[in-house]
């Protein structure tokens, strides 16, 4: 594309290449200079006060764009520099045509410097260094992105994606909150990987990130945000050798779903159906006591296995018939304890009889002789025997409730006769949020704080669950405020125990960093927008043009 100039007839092309050359101070000079009289390399020096190898690379220019030519012929001691004739119709033809010429190379720069400060603007620059030679290194602009979520303890193999610069080599470091470096990656073909055992040695909280290539560094506009789970087990009580649905819910906050993970029970790998952050499995518990449940690679929680051994009471004729069942059959030569005091050993069949105690309450306890025991509360109305429940009586009351988390501080008082081992379950509209066991002497109350670490949503329940049954519940509003609740608490997590055959939908396990690093007036917290204020491309172009205006002013007669 080019535009006639014209003057005295004649018509000098103006193209690109020519605009180019002309938008140099340097070199706008140094054709004034030459438009007097010829003159050499050393008179160019002296009269610009510029280095001769500056001036000769301004001269190369010049002769490549036809404005001079080199006069170096062998007889001559001296090489000289004059304006061939394309240059003498473009230096003294007069200032009108010459000054249209240079506005015509100002416009370009200036439009030329626009487009650099409209990218500059759009990405997020140096904070240690604004190097011209950062351009090399930036071939996009960056595009906003949410924080991506990595699980401690759960995730593996997770892949940082660099897109631009394309295929990129160098290395990736995260940074944490201080400005620290938490951690450095290797960065090959546009990847860096952080496998399992990285992932759980950074701590949970917000990385910002910085990649380094060339001997150049620069922050991306991307973060990374390690997550610890928030795992609730319900339940925590089991019987032995029974199958159980479990019930697995983690981090129902989050904004990526958590992966399907590895769940062991006392080292028996359970199959778990699901997806979000709602789990189920099918489990059948061991031996009486203690257990694990292994979730990921960080979390263990405790379990406990009660004896699958009961207790069945009648009344007939004035007697008491007491029969012990252990796993569903008789249990003979268990001890039975009425009330605290023996009274005898169960026979083949696992019965006992004894005369009807008197009206009122009573307590029935049947020992195996490997330790296993069983008891359970009667009432005697009437010459009946009638059962009685766990009697508990649930207080409560929530602590702050911030984007932290809340604490939930509850008090069970036990009303009955017997010892009560319960689970407290809290809950909300999203699922089940958190678990604990509890001990209740007879006749006593016990307190607990749970904790959970995360911000509920609407209605709260808390709810307490013997072994086999719900047993009382307590509801609190958004606000913390306690509601009636209703008579029998509903499953924490409102699943049937048939297992749910979901198939996993986990996302793509990467981050795709899509934007290039650029320079910037400094830090930003990880997460945030740049502030829209004027960075330093946005003066550079304010002083050009002012320069640029104070030299045409010299220059005009």
């Amino acid at each position: 594309m080019s535009a006639p100039a014209s003057s005295g007839g004649e018509d000098l092309p103006i193209d690109v290449d020519l605009i180019k050359v002309l938008s140099s101070d340097t070199r706008r000079d140094i054709l004034r200079l030459l438009g007097d009289r010829r003159r050499t390399l050393t008179e160019l020096a002296e009269a610009l006060d510029l280095k001769k190898a500056t001036i000769l690379e301004h001269l190369k220019k010049l002769v490549e764009s036809g404005l001079i030519r080199r006069l170096d012929e062998n007889e001559r001691l001296w090489i000289y520099y004059e304006l061939t004739q394309r240059g003498v119709r473009l230096v003294r033809p007069g200032r009108t045509r010459f000054y249209l010429i240079m506005a015509g190379a100002l416009a370009a720069t200036l439009v030329i410097g626009a487009i650099v400060v409209v990218a500059l603007s759009n990405a997020t620059p140096f904070a240690d260094q604004a190097s011209s030679r950062g351009d090399a290194f930036l071939d996009s602009a960056p595009q906003a992105s949410t924080p991506e979520v990595v699980w401690r303890g759960l995730d593996d193999d997770m892949a940082l994606r660099i897109t631009s610069p394309a295929r990129a080599n160098g290395t990736l470091r995260l940074i944490d909150a201080r400005g620290g470096e938490a951690m450095a990656l290797d960065l090959r073909e546009g990847v860096a990987t952080l496998d399992g055992a990285r992932i759980d040695a950074l701590g949970a909280g917000i990385y910002s990130m910085r990649l380094g290539m060339d001997g150049l560094e620069a922050p991306l506009p991307q973060s990374v945000v390690v997550r610890d789970p928030v795992i609730a087990v319900f339940p925590r009580l089991f019987t032995e050798n029974a199958t159980q649905t479990i019930h697995l819910s983690i981090s129902p906050d989050a904004p990526r779903a958590p992966p399907t993970p590895i769940v062991l029970l006392d080292g028996v790998r359970l199959d778990l159906r699901g997806s979000g952050a709602t789990f189920q499995a099918l489990a059948t518990p061991g031996a009486p006591g203690a257990a694990s449940l292994e979730v990921g690679r960080l979390v263990d929680l405790p379990l406990t296995i009660v004896p699958d051994v009961s207790l069945r009471a009648s009344a007939q004729n004035e007697t008491l018939r007491v029969q012990a069942l252990a796993r569903g059959a008789a249990l003979a030569g268990a001890a039975v304890l009425l009330d605290g005091e023996s009274v005898g050993v169960t026979d083949a069949q696992g019965e006992l009889e004894l005369g009807l105690p008197p009206s009122g309450e009573h307590t029935l306890r049947a020992r195996a002789e490997d330790g296993r025991e069983a008891s359970r509360a009667f009432l005697v109305e009437g010459g009946r025997v009638v059962t009685s429940p766990p009697r508990l009586d649930l207080q409560g009351f929530l602590g702050a409730m911030t984007q932290q988390g809340t604490r939930i501080h509850v008090e069970v008082r036990n009303l009955g006769p017997l010892e009560e081992t319960i689970t407290i379950a809290t809950r909300d509209a999203r699922g089940l949020l958190a678990t604990d066991v509890l001990e209740v002497t007879a006749g006593r109350s016990a307190q607990l704080a749970l904790d959970v670490p995360i911000m509920p949503s609407g209605n709260i329940h808390v709810d307490a669950y013997s072994a086999r049954s719900p047993v009382g519940g307590i509801l609190f509003d958004a606000t913390g405020r306690d509601l009636p609740a209703s008579e029998t608490p509903a499953a924490p997590s409102g699943a049937s125990n048939d297992v749910a055959q979901t198939a996993d939908s986990r996302p793509d396990a990467s981050i795709v960093i899509a934007g290039p690093p650029t320079a910037a007036t400094g830090e930003m917290a990880a997460g945030q927008n740049a502030p829209a204020v004027p960075g330093p491309a946005a003066w550079m172009l304010l002083a050009l043009v002012a320069l640029t205006a104070l030299a045409l002013r010299r220059r005009c007669p």
